[in-house]
This record gives C-alpha cells, sequence and structure tokens, in this order.
C-alpha cells in the first residue's frame, strides 16, 4: 500500500527549535516510509539538546499480531531510529494485549474523549482476574492545540512520584 505523503519537504516544518526538529526534517526530506504515514508528529518541551518524539499514524494503515486493526500507531524516536517499532493503541474505546517476558501483559487502549483523544499502556504482572497493576503511562493530546501531556505513575516498589513530560503535537492530515 503506497502512503498518502502529507509532508512537504520543500516547506518549512514548523516544529520547535531543536534538536529532535533537525532529526525529523531529516527524515521528512528523505521521504523516510514511517515519517511519511505520520498524522501527528509530536515534540517534548524538554531540553532542546534531547533529540526525542513521537509520531501518531490511523491504525487502518496496518494490522496488529493479533490481526486487529488499532484506532492509532504511535511510534517513538530517539537520536534518528525507532528500535521499538509502531504500538497500536485501541480498537477505539477498546484495547490490544500482549505477552510480555515472565507472564506479564500489557494492555494498550486508546479513548477518543470529543476534545482530546488519549492512548494508554497498562502493565500487569499476569492474565489472570486478580493480577496486580505495575504500571500505567498515558499520553493524553488536546486536539485544538496539539499541547499534550505524557505520566507515568509505578505501583509497585516503593513509592515514587509520577513522572510527566509536556509537549506540542503538530498535525499534518
Amino acid at each position: 500500500m503506497k502512503p498518502v505523503t502529507p509532508w512537504n519537504p520543500a516547506k518549512a516544518i514548523p516544529c520547535p527549535a531543536g534538536t529532535a526538529c533537525n532529526t525529523f526534517r531529516q527524515l521528512v526530506e528523505a521521504k523516510d516510509e514511517e515519517i511519511m504515514l505520520a498524522t501527528w508528529a509530536c515534540f517534548y518541551d524538554k531540553s532542546p539538546e534531547q533529540d526525542a518524539f513521537f509520531i501518531i499514524w490511523d491504525g487502518k494503515l496496518s494490522t496488529t499480531k493479533g490481526g486487529k486493526h488499532p484506532s492509532v500507531f504511535v511510534q517513538n524516536f530517539t537520536n534518528g531510529t525507532s528500535p521499538s517499532g509502531a504500538i497500536g493503541y485501541g480498537p477505539l474505546s477498546g484495547q490490544n494485549w500482549e505477552n510480555i517476558k515472565g507472564h506479564s501483559i500489557l494492555e494498550f487502549t486508546y479513548d477518543d474523549l470529543g476534545s482530546e483523544f488519549q492512548f494508554s499502556d497498562f502493565i500487569w504482572d499476569s492474565d489472570k482476574p486478580d493480577a496486580l497493576l505495575i504500571a500505567h503511562l498515558v499520553t493524553t493530546i488536546r486536539k485544538s492545540t496539539g499541547r499534550f501531556v505524557w505520566k507515568k505513575d509505578v505501583f509497585v516498589g516503593p513509592p515514587q512520584e509520577p513522572q510527566q513530560f509536556t509537549g506540542i503535537c503538530l498535525r499534518f492530515k
């Protein structure tokens, strides 16, 4: 399937100044296949020297390992590479499950909340009904402004303050 190309390398890309934006522009200019699929490109508000961003693309463009179409795929980039690939979230108001090392389970959910949408990772210690929630990671994006908040809560081990990052997403489709 040939992707629709929403990016025009000849035009300036209005991402926040910094290393992550420069890397993103390089990938656009190279017509990187995964970047060309993106409907959103998201940049963290942290130090401009850090080279990390993520993209979001329509889940109908591919299927997950279980053969389902998720609502969205999310792909993280660090230093211009994406070693973990894309993760499918959803289907709409639903979840995908994946077994990981040991007997832990990852649950990937997606919810369209009207003015915002969010995708979450739930990490469980097993697939049993009495499973213990180990951690919860959630990203919420405001559709009108593109502002996002990423938050991580860990529920096992010594008490920890939740981690939180903010940033801006640019919508291209």
